[in-house]
């Protein structure tokens, strides 16, 4: 299943685990494929170099580069769309949605209130982790 995930909701289910372990495991047995465009990867791959979470990843003995692999493994990378919807104020927000379209996602999986308050874009649930979580069961 094509899923897009808010960069702070991957790197949390991928560093932190406690609440969103359940999707790192999704991901690691198939279950869910993250989807990005250009513009999504890099800012995952940019907030992965965040300061503050290098201790996390430290405890969790794994480094932004290993997360990064993993992560590239497990996805598919669209081409930039023509055009990025301006549904929100927010520009990275609509870097997601044109994200989702692109790839013809069947979620969208988010903490952003903003987003959220769509419900769905172009026929694309989005919804909070938790959300997530409870509805799709893995295989």
């Amino acid at each position: 299943m094509r899923v897009v995930f808010d960069t702070n909701v991957l790197i949390s289910a991928l560093i932190f685990r406690k609440h969103l372990g359940g999707i790192e495991t999704m991901i690691k047995h198939g279950d869910s494929t993250p989807c990005f465009i250009p513009a999504t990867f890099q800012e995952f791959q940019n907030v992965l170099e965040y300061q503050k979470l290098h201790a996390f990843m430290q405890a969790s003995n794994v480094t932004p580069k290993q997360i990064i692999v993993a992560v590239t493994k497990k996805s598919l990378l669209f081409a930039a769309p023509a055009s990025i919807p301006q549904a929100v104020a927010d520009t990275s927000d609509n870097y997601i949605l044109a994200a989702a379209m692109t790839s013809r996602a069947e979620y969208i999986v988010t903490g952003d209130k903003l987003l959220l308050s769509l419900k769905e874009f172009v026929g694309i649930p989005i919804v909070t982790p938790k959300t997530f979580l409870a509805e799709i069961r893995p295989r």
